[in-house]
């Protein structure tokens, strides 16, 4: 672009092609290279308005528009540099509290996984949308699955009962169901539902919290014995 500039016989001004390689400069490098870089493209112009004394032309003229010109450079080189510094704050930013996220989630799913209690997170279709190895085992489900429908199987058919009357009712219930299970096994639970708080554009969910009886029945047992 300097070489343009310089060696145009038509004497038009190319000033404006240097602001490309100062902002990429401003964006891409530190400030001190972007600053040299505005420098050397100011120096450059400076030095076609001091080449164009032999070709008899108004000196002043193009050293006011050669000023001007790197003057804008060099606004543009802080500019540019300070917007791409602040995003690379916010990026860092962004990627710290996503990291927190993720611990955090993994720190949730890993007390949830090792409860003894069953836990299971259910939409108002009756989807679960998580269950820990507890609920597995209390619930007869398979594990690796976490597409179920309350409303595919017929022996769950009371914990959809317990769900739509707890989301009838608006609040958290404490409910006992029994569920006859595959092979001829029954099992009677104890069933505690509490609700998410629900924001704006966020789904409300159901949180169960599922016991067997006879492990309750056998722990209030030993409290009595101890």
């Amino acid at each position: 672009f300097g070489a343009l500039h310089a060696l145009d016989p038509s004497g038009v001004n190319y000033g404006a092609l240097f602001v490309m390689p100062v902002l990429m400069a401003a964006v891409l490098c530190p400030r001190r290279l972007a600053l040299a870089t505005a420098a050397m493209a100011t120096l450059g112009l400076l030095a076609a308005a001091a080449w164009s004394v032999l070709s008899s032309a108004d000196v002043g003229l193009k050293t006011t528009q050669a000023g001007l010109v790197g003057s804008g450079l060099f606004a543009v080189s802080l500019l540019a540099g300070e917007l791409s510094a602040r995003l690379a704050r916010e990026e860092r930013a962004a990627r710290g509290s996503l990291a927190l996220v993720r611990q955090q989630e993994l720190l949730n799913r890993l007390v949830i996984d090792e409860m003894q209690e069953g836990v299971l997170v259910v939409d108002r279709r009756g989807r679960v949308r998580a269950m820990n190895p507890a609920a597995r085992a209390l619930l007869g489900a398979a594990s690796g699955e976490l597409s179920w429908q309350l409303r595919g199987r017929a022996d769950w058919q009371p914990l959809v009962q317990a769900l739509e009357q707890a989301y009838a009712g608006g609040s958290g219930a404490e409910i006992d169901v029994a569920l006859a299970l595959d092979g001829g096994v029954t099992r009677s639970l104890r069933l505690r539902l509490r609700f998410t708080r629900q924001r704006e554009g966020s789904e409300e969910l159901c949180v169960l919290f599922v016991e067997d009886n006879r492990e309750l029945l056998a722990r209030t047992r030993q409290e009595k014995l101890a």
